[in-house]
């Protein structure tokens, strides 16, 4: 192998400075003076790198605490051996990580790839406006079913487990109206759910609950007794939603 001098190797670099460094304009290169980094500079250099800088900067933030050596002057040679900027290569996993640590580094970049997946999937406002609300929620009448409740509890006075004012329909109507639109948000829709329950080609069919926690047959107009029953809500003879009521004795709360 052969040796080579600080000072050929920094003729070298004199060469190739321009290639490997900032192009400037031959106005501002006149300007400018060339110098060793003694030590790292961030967006100026590494430490060893031979660079052209305004005479200004070298006064002010380099030369200070012998960060850089002039090399403008006839002879001047590199103080210390002279280093070429690499290119910035991606990072290399580190062989000594544990595998726990392996495995976070790759969970984070995993996190970090759906995030960006994410956001590329998200709607534009022009997207958001241009959907039609019906096809994700379906009619006004779907979203008004879906508020109905699955089960009520009403409270009576009793007398011999007999109620002292029977439960009619229309207090039950009322009821799951009420309950219904009070989880409705959209003034529209808590219009259509009156209207809905206002609907006389409604029906709205009571029977009572047996043993077997099935409703029986036999369709009653009122509620007369304690015990528990079934509400359905039909029209043209299918069930659009069903509703179990629990009738207790408010005597004995």
């Amino acid at each position: 192998m052969f040796s080579r001098s600080p000072s050929f190797v920094y003729s070298c670099i004199k060469s190739e400075t321009p290639k490997i460094g900032v192009r400037y304009t031959a106005q501002s290169k006149k300007k400018r003076i060339v110098v060793q980094l003694l030590k790292d500079f961030a967006g100026v250099g590494v430490k060893g790198q031979v660079v052209h800088v305004k005479a200004s900067t070298m006064i002010n933030r380099l030369h200070p605490f012998n960060g850089a050596a002039y090399l403008n002057y006839s002879g001047a040679e590199p103080v210390i051996p002279v280093v070429q900027p690499k290119k910035s290569e991606p990072p290399k996993a580190d062989a000594n990580l544990s595998t726990e640590e392996a495995n976070a580094t790759k969970a984070t970049s995993e996190i970090e790839s759906n995030k960006r997946h994410s956001s590329e999937e998200l709607l534009s406002l022009d997207q958001l406006v241009s959907i039609d609300l019906t096809e994700l929620v379906g009619t006004d009448k779907d979203v008004i079913l879906s508020k109905i409740p699955k089960k009520l509890i009403f409270y009576r006075d009793t007398v011999d487990d007999e109620l002292r004012k029977p439960l009619s329909p229309d207090k039950i109507i009322d009821t799951l109206k009420n309950v219904a639109t009070k989880e409705l948000k959209e003034q529209r829709l808590k219009s259509s759910a009156i209207q809905f329950f206002q609907n006389h080609s409604i029906l709205f069919l009571i029977k009572a609950v047996g043993e077997d926690g099935k409703p029986t047959e036999k369709v009653i107009d009122q509620i007369k007794a304690l015990g528990t029953y079934h509400i359905s809500l039909q029209e043209n003879g299918e069930e659009l939603a069903s509703t179990i009521i629990s009738v207790g004795s408010r005597n004995e709360k």
